[in-house]
């Protein structure tokens, strides 16, 4: 796979991997601090304020979206198995402004 994908601020963003050029970018929620995501060869799959959402890896375009009724708005761990490997990724709460009176 020559692509790279992130989620930010209810974005999720393809880049290529060799040359951090943004190849797409696709709106999914506004107000989403933190956009987890994870990815097989054909689909990008991202959660942001409530919401799950299954992108086309090669396009960003919109497949489906769930909001997953009555689960709330919180963080989100997604797993997806592809050819028996498993990818987990999970969002961990920041807060910016205890981050920045630390230092």
């Amino acid at each position: 796979m020559k692509q790279i994908f992130i989620g930010i601020k209810g974005y999720a963003v393809c880049l290529d991997k060799h040359s951090g050029t943004e190849i797409w970018r696709t709106k999914l929620k506004s107000m989403a601090t933190i956009t987890t995501i994870a990815h097989d060869e054909k689909s990008v799959f991202a959660y942001a304020n409530g919401h799950l959402f299954c992108l086309e890896a090669s396009s960003g375009k919109i497949k489906w979206e769930n909001n997953l009724p009555g689960l709330g708005h919180s963080y989100c761990v997604i797993s997806s198995s592809n050819n028996h490997q498993q990818t987990i990724v999970s969002a961990s709460n920041i807060d910016s402004t205890n981050a920045s009176s630390a230092n």
